[in-house]
């Protein structure tokens, strides 16, 4: 087993009569030989202190709760809570410690391997009613320092950060009472809820936020640090603000729910958001300009320095599909105009959707263009257009056509045979005035002679 030397810097509090006096006091441990500190290594080795080790799929099985630090050294393993919690008792917490002379927060799940899954494990902090600074100390799960981490499956309370990470997938987890539920950079955060946290998500570069629902966070839903991030499809309810941006702008956020939060998104500087529904303006009454065939408001919705030129008038809309045809021509010789048989269906996400459509099919369209505005029982709604043409008009307009086509054409003809005929004319003038010339030039000379 590889072995950790740590340097842990612990911070006293003496408080006196006139004042507060603070002693710090250094000392070196080695890691394994800490009673406190549970480590599981590339051979799983450790694993039995907590659990049982599966050799073939490189699995720890946890089978008793846990009251210790577990550090997972190893890589290509997982970690499978089985259902079981992990929160450190009073008695095995430590202060933060310092690792290659950088202090660092103590988390109760550090990751120092490669290519790790943790997943069905409960992971509890230190709620106020222990000790503030016990809280404002504890870390969930530390990976910032690895590759190819994946957390799943699991629950966080009660930290100052339940998960702090890099190069990561976080899928399906829940996150509760946290101050900071994810710091994360160049990570996947999907399909995760979050009940009130302080920040349910902090983002700096190149994450992927998608399918998250975020509910009650006091400040921010989703503080955004630094540029690369798509944010979509997400819930962001009751909360303080939905989110927040040092600069929006290098960030996508499009295709998300803002409903009833406290406050307005702040973009940091000019910054144009890619269609979002903001429950707060879906309506005249709230500026939103309404048209049957569209799915947007025709008006752009402004905060400050932040833009959404395009927001939905209806909550998941984009999650709707409705195929329609293309447009229709076509022709009648009844004046009163002609049955129209199409097709259109629709999906949504759980599947097939009733739609239906105003005119119906196998209505009779009258002459002229007749739009058909097709709907899903939410709202959603496309578009396309049937053209009647009268026939008899179409065939008065060919005649003509035809008629004025000939008239041209024998114009053409009588301009080309009258032309032909001046040309003749001028020569045949030419020829005779020549021939009298001559004629005459003759004679002159037999007078002569």
């Amino acid at each position: 087993m590889k072995i950790i030397s740590l340097r842990i810097i612990l911070f006293f509090s003496l408080v006196v009569l006139f004042g507060t006096s603070t002693i710090s006091l250094s000392y070196s441990i080695e890691v394994s030989d800490d009673p406190r500190i549970v480590i599981i290594d590339d051979e799983g080795n450790g694993c039995e202190q907590i659990g049982k080790w599966n050799k073939n799929s490189r699995t720890c099985l946890l089978t008793q709760d846990i009251e210790k630090y577990l550090w997972i050294e190893g890589s290509n393993l997982t970690l499978d809570g089985n259902e079981h919690h992990v929160q450190l008792n009073k008695e095995n917490y430590m202060p933060k410690l310092t690792i290659d002379n950088k202090q660092v927060h103590t988390s109760t799940i550090y990751v120092l391997g490669n290519n790790i899954i943790i997943k069905n494990i409960r992971i509890e902090g230190f709620p106020i009613k222990f000790n503030q600074s016990m809280k404002d100390d504890s870390y969930g799960i530390n990976c910032r320092q690895t590759e190819k981490i994946q957390i799943t499956d699991s629950e966080f309370f009660d930290h100052k950060v339940g998960i702090i990470c890099n190069n990561a997938e976080i899928k399906n987890n829940k996150f509760f009472s946290n101050e900071y539920a994810i710091k994360s950079l160049n990570t996947k955060i999907i399909n995760n809820e979050f009940h009130d946290n302080y920040i349910s998500i902090e983002l700096y570069k190149n994450n992927i936020v998608e399918k998250n629902i975020i509910k009650n966070s006091n400040y921010i839903g989703i503080k955004i640090s630094d540029i690369g991030n798509t944010i979509t499809k997400n819930l962001i309810q009751h909360s303080g603000s939905p989110f927040r941006c040092v600069s929006c702008n290098g960030n996508t956020i499009f295709y998300n729910n803002f409903l009833d939060n406290q406050n307005e998104p702040s973009a940091g500087y000019d910054y144009v958001a890619g269609g979002n529904y903001w429950n707060t303006f879906d309506s005249k009454s709230e500026g939103c300009t309404i048209i049957p065939s569209s799915n947007f408001c025709q008006t752009s919705l402004v905060f400050g320095s932040f833009k959404d030129p395009s927001p939905w008038r209806i909550q998941d809309g984009w999650l709707y599909d409705i195929d329609v045809p293309d447009d229709i021509q076509t022709t009648t010789q009844n004046s009163d105009g002609k049955s129209i048989d199409f097709s259109v269906s629709a999906t949504g996400p759980d599947g097939s959707v009733k739609v239906t459509c105003s005119p119906s099919s196998n209505s009779i369209f009258p002459i002229g263009k007749t739009q058909v505005i097709c709907s899903t029982p939410i709202g959603v709604v496309s578009s396309f257009f049937v053209t009647v043409l009268d026939a008899n008009v179409i065939a008065q307009k060919q005649q003509q056509q035809s008629f004025e086509s000939g008239l041209i054409g024998f114009l053409k003809l009588s301009s080309l045979g009258l032309g032909i005929f001046l040309v003749i004319l001028i020569f045949r003038t030419r020829k005779r005035k020549n021939l009298r010339i001559k004629q005459n030039a003759n004679t002159r000379r037999i007078e002569k002679i």
